[in-house]
């Protein structure tokens, strides 16, 4: 039998087949990943009717149904293993997808790719209570350039933000690499503000 991209067990096979029986006739599954290969990135599986199935889907034939997955998606699915777990009178189905996210550089990585690591994993999840994020743009003559999204973009309270929060944290976390930072946003205040 060929080997399968997405590897589902047969308690989940079994599964999508009893909640499939149920749905309109020719329906399969779509597996999915939402933020592909940053720190945040989720796995997903919803039904997939057959008027949502796109030409560009990558289709993978498990008998009793099919699973399609996008072609954004695709590699980032690879080696992922979908299994239904019952434990005690509980039971649900687990995406183990060990490509979805950013994988931690190694000590001796180019520094752009330990800073971008580190403001995905540390930073832009302390902005995300406010509905912002920050993108790495370059790191230059130890200079970091950064850019502000989301609810951190027109926010007033963005240079106390930038230079006691991530300019602070990078400093100590890259002493002697990370010399500053640099916003090149332009701020623009509007609904989607935090604080105003």
């Amino acid at each position: 039998m060929q080997t399968k991209h997405i590897l589902i067990t047969q308690p989940a096979i079994n599964q999508f087949s009893r909640l499939l029986a149920e749905q309109e006739p020719g329906t399969g599954i779509r597996v999915f990943v939402i933020h592909p290969g940053s720190y945040n990135a989720e796995c997903g599986v919803s039904f997939c009717p057959p008027d949502n199935i796109e030409e560009v889907d990558h289709v993978e034939d498990y008998g009793a149904f099919k699973v399609y997955v996008d072609p954004i998606s695709w590699p980032f699915l690879n080696e992922a293993e979908i299994d239904f777990v019952t434990q005690d009178l509980e039971s649900q189905l687990t995406i183990k997808a060990p490509n979805a996210k950013m994988k931690r550089p190694n000590a001796d990585a180019p520094l752009i790719d330990r800073v971008d690591y580190y403001i995905e994993a540390v930073i832009n999840p302390q902005l995300k209570g406010h509905g912002g994020r920050i993108t790495l743009i370059e790191i230059k003559d130890g200079i970091g350039v950064i850019q502000f999204g989301g609810g951190c973009n027109g926010c007033s309270m963005v240079d106390v933000t930038l230079k006691q929060g991530i300019e602070g944290q990078l400093l100590e976390q890259f002493p002697g690499e990370i010399l500053g930072v640099r916003d090149v946003t332009e701020h623009q205040t509007g609904d989607h503000s935090y604080y105003k």
